[in-house]
C-alpha cells in the first residue's frame, strides 16, 4: 500500500527562510483570522506619487484620453514599475493540495513552475517587501529586483 505523506512533513528544502523574513510573514499572519492560512507570494507594482497636475485632473473628473495623456508626460521615457514582493494570506481551502508546501512550519503555494527555480534557496527582505533567490543568488522574485 502506498502512503502518501502529509502536507506537513518536509519532502524537499525548497528555500530557507531569513529571520527578517519570517518575521514580515508572522506579522502578516497575526492581522487575520484565517483558520487554515497559506502563505501566497504575490507580485505588485508601487506606482508612488502622481503629478500635481494628474491629480487636479483627476479631482476634475477630466477624460480618460486627458489623464492617459497627463500620466505620460509625468512618467519618464525609460520608466520601468518596480515590482516588490509580499506575502499574502488565503485560506487553504482556495488551493489544490499538491501545490502547497510546508517550509519552517508556514504553508506556502509553490507552483511546480517554481519549484526548481528556488531550490535550495534563500527567502529575505528586500526593498519595501520580500526577495526570494534562487541556489546561486540570483533572484528570482520579484522579476525586476
Amino acid at each position: 500500500m502506498i502512503r502518501l505523506r502529509s502536507l506537513t512533513e518536509d519532502l524537499v528544502k525548497y528555500f530557507r527562510i531569513t529571520s527578517a523574513a519570517r518575521e514580515e510573514i508572522d506579522h502578516r499572519l497575526t492581522l487575520i483570522t484565517i483558520s487554515n492560512p497559506v502563505v501566497c507570494l504575490m507580485e505588485a507594482g508601487n506606482f508612488g506619487e502622481e503629478s500635481p497636475e494628474l491629480a487636479k485632473a483627476r479631482q476634475d473628473g477630466a477624460d480618460d484620453s486627458v489623464l492617459r495623456e497627463l500620466a505620460l508626460k509625468w512618467l519618464p521615457s525609460d520608466w520601468k514599475q518596480r515590482m516588490r514582493l509580499y506575502p499574502v494570506i488565503y485560506p487553504r481551502r482556495r488551493f489544490l493540495p499538491w501545490n502547497l508546501v510546508k517550509i519552517d512550519g508556514i504553508t506556502f503555494f509553490l507552483p511546480f513552475s517554481l519549484r526548481r527555480r528556488v531550490k535550495n534557496g534563500l527567502l529575505d527582505v528586500a526593498d519595501e517587501g520580500l526577495k526570494l533567490e534562487n541556489a546561486d543568488g540570483e533572484v528570482v522574485l520579484p522579476k525586476s529586483l
